[in-house]
């Protein structure tokens, strides 16, 4: 159960889990609790001699390590605000954050510094080596929880990370997110797993800790349930994942779909090929075996102690959903924010309906701005302790995006801002939300029609040599850049001829599901795969 606050909670569990193992980096570096405290220790008196103050912007950029959590934890325990920096910034993009969110500290990991130009850098900002963050040398034996000062939030309402977005529409937004934002989503992990994340539990870390998702889901619930968390510091491909499940045999993993479907595609699918085994999954009983024992092969790819695998960040391909629940596999769909810190809704894998994205978290609301909420797709709008406080030095953006119930009196009181997602969504009888595609994204047909990309794009990447695409208006047209699957048709002796000749099939059959008001003209292709945001989004509006 989580303590009254969010820092309270955090110390408590490295009182609880004192000797228990906390971080770990994958085939390196381990710390138990009580290691992570003596170095937070040691680096509080480091803040105090920089003359850190309550409040102060410390940011950290650099790869996912074990060490880049104890200097957030560091951060955050001091009573200074956090700026997480996607290390795939550009160094323009670094300087900007590092200058707008007033940064006294950068703890920079060893690849970003070789990027940097230290006479581009803001004068004031020193730099701290994030992979120097190690126990200092004393007498740690003598150290105990007592010698270890947490300043806790003094209010609710206190800033406590400042986030900056690299989202689909261009912009970086520093997203302002009070104590009560990570506490509540914090008190949601407690309720909604924490029967799973047990102390002494094992995770295996694979997301962006620079972005809410993993940095909530992975080590903020992680950390404070007393779970020992893998931190993956390489790049998440099928065989490397597959290799650390074996060793890590983590009980819980969050990720993308995009490592997914990587996973499902390389190995999980392969086990129900050829046309034997489609047949004797058409019969009953022996079709119940052969998917009990897919499964089985399946869990034990991913470590064989597997509870859920918990997808978030972008819409999941309906078919490897599809795939997944056909054999019964725990797969359960998150919808989140940045400006929620980032959780909106999720439910446990029993809990699941297909191509929902769960059930409503706790201490949030959620309205469809819709005519009929259950039936016809509205801009999802959502409010409750998760809510940012707004966006840093950007009134004009905060105001449209955050509204109270003066501004809109269809919506009903909340002591919290209502918060405008842009996502379009309906919400049925059993409060589970079903996410239909970006506002910003929506196309209108020739009679003013919604069209959801998404949902031709989804359509498109289940057909064979596809790997992505995206749908754009073109001249009243709807046009479809895709990526195709070069090297599976090289290898199967396909020239780009025959390769384009079965794209235009593939469209045609895609064209024949959907109305006519969403009839795509033509394709183009694209040699390399689409841009794309830390959660794996497509940057839109690089394309047209």
């Amino acid at each position: 159960m989580a303590d009254n606050s969010f820092i309270k909670t955090i110390e408590k569990s490295i009182h609880d889990n004192w000797h228990r193992n906390a971080l770990s980096d994958y085939k390196g570096d381990s710390f138990t609790y009580k290691d992570v405290a003596i170095i937070i220790n040691h680096y509080h008196n480091i803040f105090k001699t920089q003359g850190i103050e309550r409040g102060d912007r410390i940011a950290l950029c650099g790869q996912n390590s074990a060490r880049w959590v104890i200097a957030f934890m560091a951060v955050v325990s001091y009573g200074a605000v956090a700026v997480p920096i996607l290390k795939d910034f550009r160094p323009e993009q670094i300087y900007h954050i590092l200058e707008h969110s007033e940064s006294r500290i950068l703890f920079s990991g060893r690849n970003v510094r070789k990027l940097l130009d230290p006479k581009a850098m803001p004068g004031d900002v020193a730099m701290l080596k994030i992979e120097d963050i190690t126990l200092p040398e004393g007498n740690e034996a003598d150290f105990n929880i007592s010698d270890l000062h947490f300043e806790a939030e003094k209010s609710e309402d206190d800033l406590c990370v400042l986030n900056y977005t690299s989202g689909t529409t261009g912009f970086s937004k520093g997203v302002m997110l009070p104590y009560r934002s990570l506490h509540s989503n914090l008190e949601h992990g407690y309720d909604e797993f924490g029967d799973i994340l047990t102390p002494g539990t094992n995770i295996l870390s694979i997301l962006p800790m620079a972005h809410m998702y993993g940095l909530m889901m992975d080590h903020i619930w992680g950390f404070a349930m007393g779970c020992h968390i893998t931190v993956l510091m390489r790049q998440p491909s099928p065989s490397i994942v597959e290799q650390a499940f074996n060793d890590i045999q983590p009980r819980i993993l969050m990720t993308v779909p995009m490592v997914l479907e990587k996973m499902v595609r390389a190995k999980i699918l392969p086990l129900m090929a050829g046309n034997r085994k489609k047949v004797l999954c058409s019969i009953p009983l022996l079709g119940r075996l052969m998917k009990s024992y897919v499964l089985r092969q399946a869990k034990n790819i991913f470590g064989g102690n597997i509870y859920q695998v918990v997808v978030g960040g972008a819409a999941l391909n309906g078919q490897i959903e599809d795939f997944l629940q056909s054999i019964n596999f725990p797969i359960t769909v998150a919808y989140g924010a940045t400006e929620c810190a980032p959780l909106i809704s999720v439910s446990d894998y029993k809990k699941h309906k297909r191509k929902s994205c769960g059930e409503i978290v706790k201490n949030m609301t959620v309205k469809i701005d819709s005519p009929d909420p259950q039936n016809i797709p509205g801009e999802v709008i959502c409010t409750g302790k998760n809510v940012m406080l707004g966006y840093y030095k950007n009134p004009d953006i905060t105001m449209e995006t955050l509204s109270d119930k003066a501004e809109h009196t269809q919506l009903p009181h909340s002591p919290y801002p209502w918060y405008h997602t842009g996502d379009m969504g309906v919400l049925d009888n059993d409060g589970c939300l079903f996410i239909k595609g970006r506002k910003k994204s929506m196309l209108l047909g020739p009679s003013g029609q919604n069209i959801y990309p998404e949902e031709i794009e989804q359509l498109l990447n289940n057909k064979p040599y596809i790997i992505e695409s995206l749908i754009v208006h073109r001249e009243d047209k709807l046009v479809a850049f895709i990526f195709p699957d070069f090297d599976k048709a090289y290898a199967k002796g396909l020239n780009n001829k025959a390769l384009l000749t079965i794209l235009k099939n593939n469209l045609r059959e895609v064209n024949q599901q959907r109305p006519q008001y969403e009839f795509v003209s033509s394709i183009e292709i694209c040699d390399h795969p689409f841009e794309k945001t830390a959660k794996q989004s497509i940057k839109r509006y690089l394309y047209s």
